[in-house]
């Protein structure tokens, strides 16, 4: 069994820098990082 390491609250900076591996946010704020993250 794996165990899950909870991290909690992220800010942006965070989400690519693989500081956790699975981020929750509402729909738009999700649409709008993935169409942005086209870009990178």
């Amino acid at each position: 069994m794996t165990s899950i390491n909870f991290i909690g609250n992220v800010e942006g900076r965070d989400l690519f820098n693989e500081k956790a591996d699975v981020v929750v946010c509402d729909g738009f704020t999700g649409n709008v990082i993935l169409k942005e993250a086209i870009f990178l």
